[in-house]
């Protein structure tokens, strides 16, 4: 296998999209604790992130085609390190 900057960007933006969904489902009974409700209200959160991708899956997957058609490694690249960045970012937030 060749490793090659783009697949290594896209890889690593979807590594941390699935982070992002998955990562709150350790902490919910920590959170309905601080929050003080129930389990149904605090798993919405598992909903609400599933439901925005679902939402959003065919504009991104039309743009990600738009962006091979236009230039093959740049703006995917970019935007997957983007990506990459703000999650990195919002895991060491401090609230």
């Amino acid at each position: 296998m060749i490793f090659s900057m783009p697949r290594v960007a896209v890889g690593l933006a979807g590594f941390a999209a699935m982070m992002n969904m998955y990562a709150p489902q350790a902490v919910l009974p920590l959170l309905a604790d601080e929050f003080g409700v129930g389990p149904a209200g605090v798993s919405q959160i598992m909903t609400v992130n599933a439901l925005a991708v679902a939402l959003t899956a065919p504009f991104t997957g039309a743009l990600a085609e738009l962006t091979v058609l236009w230039q093959a490694g740049g703006v995917v690249t970019v935007v997957a390190m983007l990506a990459f960045l703000l999650t990195a970012v919002t895991l060491v937030a401090r609230g």
